[in-house]
């Protein structure tokens, strides 16, 4: 294990901020265009602990994401590219070629 796992859960919760603040900019310019781009953070995320309250009685799940798929921490690996092409190109057809826009 290594010995300053803190400042890696620290830098996980500044790039999952800047993440969530990207996409919503692209959102904001999606909507302007009246048009939307797919959601790639959903190829990455995952729910992964449910922690119970006791003294509440509730629960909540912690999200996680899977940055091993990502070939340098900024480019996606092979398998993320394939899945993130397969999303452009379906939203390609849907945009360039449907007809009852």
């Amino acid at each position: 294990m290594h010995a300053c796992r803190n400042i890696f859960k620290e830098q996980d919760k500044k790039l999952e901020a800047q993440i969530y603040k990207l996409n919503e900019k692209i959102r904001t310019l999606n909507k302007d265009e009246l048009t939307y781009s797919p959601l790639f953070t959903t190829d990455i995320i995952h729910n992964s602990k449910t922690i119970k309250n006791k003294r509440t009685r509730t629960s909540t799940t912690r999200k996680t994401f899977s940055f091993w798929l990502y070939a340098d921490g900024i480019h996606p690996g092979p398998l993320l590219a394939k899945v993130w092409l397969m999303k452009i190109t379906k939203h390609a057809l849907i945009n360039c070629w449907n007809t009852d826009q």
